[in-house]
């Protein structure tokens, strides 16, 4: 709910409510070479957010935008497991299991998120924006791999060499961010950057777990909570003749008093994105989609996602025929056969005798490959396309999910 009036010719205030309601749970029995078991996973989670912003032009360059928004959060995540462990057993996830307690994590508490932005408009449709707030990156929502970051369980536990599973009480990353901005026209599109800087509390990072004592086998992907960090980037974006194209970079510096070796130090990464839709009234002949997303992560000690990064990739054209009643498409998903999730990683070890050593964690994670489909559609009547416009088309795996990177 919002409501948004005018105070005078040049200003005005906006108030409201952000209402926003989870509650899943999930149930895995499972069955494996030494262990027999069934885990439970219960999350709900109420979130109400009261915002207020007032805009106000200062003259015919320069406007302000203050605004708050007060949160209130009920957390609560249950996690209960039930079984039958050979000492014996082989399984990474069986052996995983034995340090792993079910419990409760309750969280009940209040944010404030101030906001401030200056834009000095250059002309009609240029300006300049500077701005200053504080933000907030939710365990379980948004990037990193979404539920994955709470789900006390994997997707797969039978792979007895590598798993990747979440931590319940994962808490909220929280940051101050100072950024700025510029947009405007370019010849036939649209461009927009912004450079920001941002100090990070709790910052949310990978995390290679070997056990409470370094003794267990495989490897196991999972998260964890570093003190402070501090994050400076890049973002880029620009929309050419209706196709769109971006990307960006940042380095991140971790700091945390357990001195942590994968809690310390400098991760940098790097992303882009393209978008290209030809419809085949542009090129007469056939209908024209492509896009791709490249990412590449370096962490200390290692890379995730490969070396030289992965860069997964859809394309597919369509036909259509007999009045426009038919449409035939083909498609080929994951041009480059990139895998998922990667890891090379090295960090610095120690026995109870003093003695040093580097341990290296080399993971690959493939889901799927490159794939081709085929579809015919007929219609017998006239259809609406606008009611089926903005239905989550776009490229998609065999699951009917977008683009996965196997985690």
């Amino acid at each position: 709910f919002n409501y948004k009036t005018p105070i005078n010719n040049k200003s005005k205030l906006e108030i409201g409510y952000d209402g926003r309601f989870l509650d899943t749970k999930e149930n895995l029995n499972f069955q494996l070479s030494g262990l027999n078991g069934e885990n439970d996973f219960k999350m709900s989670r109420n979130i109400h957010g009261f915002f207020g912003e007032y805009q106000i032009e200062i003259n015919e360059q320069f406007s302000i935008k203050p605004s708050v928004r007060i949160e209130f959060i009920d957390k609560n995540i249950t996690f209960e497991k039930i079984d039958h462990v050979d000492e014996n057993g082989s399984s990474v996830y069986a052996n995983l299991l034995k340090e792993i307690d079910s419990g409760t994590t309750n969280v009940n508490e209040t944010n404030i998120f101030p906001d401030f932005h200056l834009t000095y408009n250059m002309t009609d449709e240029k300006n300049i924006q500077f701005g200053i707030s504080k933000r907030i990156e939710r365990p379980g929502g948004g990037s990193h791999g979404s539920w994955g970051q709470l789900r006390p369980f994997p997707r797969n536990v039978y792979n007895d060499s590598f798993i990747f599973i979440g931590k319940p009480d994962l808490e909220p990353e929280f940051s101050t961010q100072y950024e700025l901005s510029y947009k405007g026209p370019m010849p036939m599109g649209f461009f927009y950057s912004n450079l920001y800087y941002r100090n990070i509390t709790n910052a949310i990072e990978w995390y290679d777990y070997d056990g409470e004592n370094d003794d267990l086998e495989g490897n196991i992907i999972t998260f964890r909570n570093a003190e402070k960090g501090t994050d400076l980037g890049l973002e880029l974006f620009m929309m050419i003749m209706g196709q769109t194209i971006g990307g960006g970079y940042n380095i991140n510096e971790l700091n945390d008093s357990s001195n942590d070796f994968q809690l310390n130090g400098k991760n940098e990464r790097m992303n882009m994105y393209m978008r290209v839709n030809l419809p085949e009234e542009y090129i007469k002949v056939f209908g024209f989609e492509f896009g791709f997303y490249y990412m590449k992560i370096k962490v200390p000690g290692g890379t995730l996602f490969g070396s030289k990064g992965s860069l997964w990739a859809n394309t597919g054209i369509s036909k259509s025929l007999l009045d426009d009643r038919m449409n035939v498409s083909l498609s080929v998903n994951n041009i480059f056969d990139q895998g998922g999730f990667q890891m090379f990683t090295y960090k610095p070890i120690s026995d109870s005798q003093g003695n040093n050593a580097l341990q290296y964690s080399d993971v690959f994670s493939s889901r799927g490959g490159r794939t081709f489909s085929i579809s015919m559609k007929y219609n017998f009547g006239r259809m609406q396309d606008e009611k089926r416009k903005g239905r989550g088309q776009g490229f998609r795996d065999n699951d009917g999910g977008s683009m996965d990177m196997g985690y």
